[in-house]
């Protein structure tokens, strides 16, 4: 299953017409997707609309770099959109432009220390391998308005500290969330309304309203809600 940012014909919409490449990619390997720092292009920032999800770990980056709850966040910079009969935050678009919230003035990322891991892997997607669960890149042809792109080691490009055990912790979010959204919606094709709807809150209530300890390990937090929710 390819994922460029959970909903791949919305970034076509938004970026224009583009191609998975062939190539699978690990986080070892060479893509050529360096854009020399963006220079302020921040074409990758405009017309998103609901496609840059926001994941547990992004929001706890988030909390640590902003110092605001989840409840702050949904005042100002993030919306929740229904994904397959799941609720899932993303980062809010603003303007007539339809900008990100976070972009500054000069085109530039205003969190970029702490931005979301789909703002990190752009123009890279995501490959979830469906029989091994392996997680690997491919690059997003045409994605990236840069011209004359060099490459770069993809753990590099991706700037996420202790690598292996967050993309097993993507790994994880990808397929729990996937198995919520087939619940859900057989639960909605079964006329089950109310059941669909105190599964999609239980996702939000769980993994984004938690009080989280910002000064602790996130994979052992995540881990003990994700032990939790499976009773």
């Amino acid at each position: 299953m390819q994922d460029g940012s959970m909903n791949i014909s919305k970034l076509e919409e938004a970026v224009g017409p583009y191609r998975p490449s062939n190539h699978l990619l690990t986080g070892n390997d060479m893509a050529r997707v360096a854009c020399g720092d963006c220079a302020g292009c921040s074409k990758c920032c405009h017309e998103m609309t609901d496609t840059i999800k926001v994941s547990p770990y992004d929001l706890f980056l988030l909390r640590q770099g902003l110092g605001l709850s989840f409840e702050q966040l949904l005042e100002r910079y993030l919306d929740l959109t229904v994904d397959h009969g799941v609720i899932l935050p993303h980062l809010a678009m603003e303007g007539e432009d339809e900008h990100c919230v976070f972009l500054g003035e000069n085109g530039r990322c205003t969190i970029h220390p702490y931005r979301t891991g789909l703002c990190r892997t752009f123009p890279l997607g995501r490959n979830y391998d469906n029989e091994t669960h392996a997680l690997t890149y491919f690059v997003l042809e045409g994605a990236c308005y840069k011209k004359d792109q060099t490459k770069v080691k993809v753990k590099k490009w991706l700037d996420t500290p202790r690598l292996a055990e967050y993309e097993a912790y993507l790994v994880d979010w990808h397929y729990y969330v996937k198995d919520l959204q087939e619940r859900s919606m057989e639960l909605l094709s079964s006329g089950k309304q109310e059941e669909a709807k105190a599964l999609a809150m239980a996702l939000l209530q769980q993994f984004y309203y938690a009080e989280y300890d910002l000064e602790g390990d996130f994979y052992e937090q995540y881990y003990r809600i994700r032990r939790q929710a499976a009773r």
